[in-house]
């Protein structure tokens, strides 16, 4: 459900064949409803360096929440509020602050 379509769903349809990360990338430009496209652009400069550098981006990383990962490279809260808190929960039910 989205926090501001109560009662509302949506879903990332990810197309066969993609690889990921690509197809999270794809699911997650098609999605209409959930992020605008300013978000959504926001979004991407700060995910380039995991795609570019790979593990070592990522491993210089693991001091950081997701949610202080998003505010240091100026991500979009609604992205946090939207998308992380229900994928955080989904995964291990605690918080992006925590994760």
């Amino acid at each position: 459900a989205m926090q501001e379509l109560p009662g509302e769903f949506t879903t990332f349809d990810f197309i066969p064949g993609i690889p990921a990360p690509f197809n999270f990338g794809l699911a997650i430009l098609m999605n209409q409803k959930m992020l605008t496209l300013p978000e959504k652009i926001q979004t991407a400069p700060p995910l380039l360096p995991m795609l570019i550098e790979g593990q070592p981006f990522i491993d210089a990383q693991d001091e950081l929440s997701v949610t202080d990962f998003m505010r240091k490279y100026g991500m979009p809260e609604r992205i946090n509020e939207e998308v992380f808190i229900a994928m955080a929960k989904a995964l291990d039910f605690i918080d992006p602050d925590k994760l």
